[in-house]
């Protein structure tokens, strides 16, 4: 009880502009909120709490793949408590108001959780049946005894009450409303059918590229937030932006599209690529230093760095933003005016790999501090793992991690509580 009560007691060690936050997390704000779970087990442990409140305290983010933190515990039969603990917290967590959303209906949140014991096994399944069980709220999809001893499954019901829900019967194929005498009531949850909520994903993804490539932001947008609940900064792009762009360009290929379809789509995301920075911009905090961003080869690539740019923006960079055909010559002189520690170019054609060796040749001679990103689908043709000042990636995945090896580490063994 005392590791319920006082779980997220290290938050105290978070500064508050970060809690208190209007909009999503970044990935460096995001690492920085995970030290809350070491943080308050180093304090309790200090105070002298018994261990096993402790153990609460460190491990209530952990998961049962092991994807959790900050042990990567996979957990076990014997986690019980764990168990329960992390499934009432996501579900706190999603269902009450916060600065940056508003909360969550509940059957929606219980849909996330169960979604989350298939694929990724973030929960376990039986665990969530016994929580949905004792809240008595049941989402669609769920498969339910009747106390008349009859199964069925739930089928959303916009305007019925939660705990009255809809019911279709298994044997007969009967929709029936549960009644307000409460005649018959929902025993228990026994299953979930997993696939209405996949359905749903791949329908409410169709629409959104069909928006997109139909050249309307406004109903992109609104299908752009339904697909990003839950998500950070940075997924946002790498699944939605990154995704959009790479299966669009696929179809094109596949002459799904014609080129004025691509040009028309890659138009719209820049353009939500806009808004959603809009959202975001009075959060940012150029904290990290100042990095010049330069694309050498604007002409088919240039939204891939204008979310190279951007993410950079909203981890703490301040950004100079070259965006056509920059030449050395532009960039050395930015870099030297703005005493910029930090470079970002893109390598999309091989036929540009050779200028770019030499370039970093004459940049790292000129600023041998300079910490440089390349970044693009041929970026690896000048990848050298000896040289720790030069981090290459091919896609947005890659360039995050390559953002996470700048950040600055803080240790919490060196905290004074």
């Amino acid at each position: 009880m005392l590791g319920c009560l006082l779980h997220d007691i290290g938050k105290l060690c978070i500064p508050r502009s970060i809690l208190l936050k209007k909009s999503k997390l970044t990935e460096r704000e995001y690492i920085r909120i995970t030290r809350h779970a070491a943080d308050g087990f180093a304090l309790l442990e200090k105070l002298g709490f018994p261990k096993e409140t402790c153990r609460i305290v460190r491990s209530h983010h952990e998961r049962m793949d092991g994807s959790g933190y900050p042990d990567k515990m996979i957990l076990c039969e014997k986690d019980s408590d764990l168990i329960f603990m992390m499934i009432a917290d996501v579900y706190s967590a999603l269902t009450l108001k916060r600065s940056y959303r508003d909360p969550m209906h509940a059957t929606k949140a219980l849909q996330n959780i169960l979604s989350s014991c298939i694929h990724p096994q973030h929960f376990d399944l039986q665990t969530s049946f016994s929580f949905i069980n004792f809240l008595h709220i049941y989402p669609p999809a769920t498969q339910v005894l009747l106390s008349n001893n009859k199964m069925g499954t739930v089928i959303a019901n916009p305007n019925g009450a939660d705990i009255l829900p809809k019911v279709r019967l298994q044997i007969t194929d009967r929709v029936i409303q549960l009644p307000s005498d409460l005649s018959v009531t929902i025993k228990k949850v026994s299953g979930w059918d997993n696939s209405h909520v996949e359905i749903q994903q791949r329908q409410a993804w169709k629409d959104f590229i069909g928006f997109i490539i139909d050249g309307n932001p406004l109903k992109a947008m609104k299908y752009m937030d339904h697909l990003s609940d839950g998500k950070r900064i940075e997924d946002i792009f790498i699944d939605l932006f990154e995704k959009a762009q790479d299966e669009i360009r696929s179809d094109f290929r596949a002459a799904h599209y014609h080129r004025s379809d691509l040009l028309i789509a890659t138009t719209t995301l820049m353009r939500l690529l806009s808004w959603k920075m809009l959202r975001i911009a009075r959060d940012l905090d150029p904290v990290m230093g100042k990095i010049v961003v330069a694309d050498l080869n604007a002409e088919n690539e240039f939204l891939q760095m204008r979310m190279v740019n951007d993410l950079l923006k909203i981890n703490g960079w301040k950004t100079y933003y070259l965006s056509d055909h920059a030449e050395i010559d532009m960039i050395t002189e930015l870099i030297h005016r703005k005493d910029a520690k930090y470079l970002a170019v893109s390598l999309y054609d091989r036929h540009h790999a050779f200028s770019i060796r030499n370039m970093l040749i004459q940049l790292r001679s000129d600023f041998p501090d300079l910490t440089v990103f390349i970044h693009g689908e041929q970026a690896h043709l000048v990848s050298d793992s000896a040289a720790q000042w030069l981090l290459t990636s091919s896609n947005l995945t890659e360039f995050i991690r390559n953002l996470r090896y700048c950040f600055p580490i803080e240790s919490t063994a060196d905290k004074e509580f």
